[in-house]
């Protein structure tokens, strides 16, 4: 009689199969599973030369979930010298659709490229998940109308097409140049401010320049971010 008094209840947290659960605490009543080993996947941070003593670094964040996305997750970018000196530390927040990746860039920051040693990119706050049928997903159209360079930059022309049905405050467009091989050389950023739903937006995205390298073997990527 002691003993069934004693015996802890079951829940979705005592490392237990049971209470109707299809792995250890997760499905039947408690969270799905899917959603317990919800994880997302962090590229490794890349610190590109942007000239005049100033660097760029690029990350990624990648959900492969096509159910979940994931809300306003705060991450943080640790930048050390090569003796383990830190440079910067820079947090923001973002959010991330399902089977999408978020591509983070911190252009022009000022110390020298050589000077970047380790840089860490962590995840500080708990996912937030949210089901697809609950996220708004942004539907964002760009067409490249011209990549040309001079002795000082890159310049990426072209059109942004925002085909929601949602005005958006402000639009992030960040531009990756890779090399033949696909290796990222370069990266650069603008912003967008008011695309309303439904209307077309011009950009020019400055990149710092690339000396050695024909412009024609230059391949440009162009990726998005709702941030506000």
């Amino acid at each position: 009689m002691t003993w069934f008094y004693l015996q802890p209840k079951p829940s979705c947290e005592d490392g237990i199969l049971n209470q109707n659960e299809e792995q250890i605490d997760c499905g039947g009543i408690c969270i799905s599973c899917e959603a317990k080993n919800f994880q997302l996947i962090i590229g490794s941070p890349q610190s590109l030369d942007a000239g005049e003593g100033k660097v760029t670094i690029v990350a990624s964040i990648e959900n492969t979930n096509q159910n979940y996305a994931v809300k306003g997750v705060r991450y943080l970018i640790n930048i050390k010298d090569k003796i383990g000196r830190e440079l910067k530390t820079i947090e923001k927040d973002t959010n991330i659709s399902p089977t999408s990746i978020r591509y983070i860039i911190e252009p022009g920051l000022n110390f020298n490229y050589q000077d970047v040693g380790r840089i860490e990119i962590k995840i500080l706050s708990e996912l937030d998940l949210v089901p697809i049928q609950e996220f708004f997903v942004y539907e964002i159209a760009t067409r490249q109308l011209d990549l040309k360079s001079d002795e000082e930059k890159i310049i990426a022309e072209g059109i942004v097409s925002n085909m929601s049905g949602r005005d958006i405050e402000s639009l992030k467009l960040i531009g990756l140049i890779k090399d033949d091989g696909g290796n990222l050389i370069r990266a650069g950023s603008t912003t967008i401010s008011s695309l309303e739903a439904f209307k077309t937006s011009g950009y020019t995205i400055f990149i710092p320049s690339i000396s050695g390298i024909p412009i024609e073997n230059l391949n440009l990527e162009i990726f998005w971010e709702v941030i506000s």
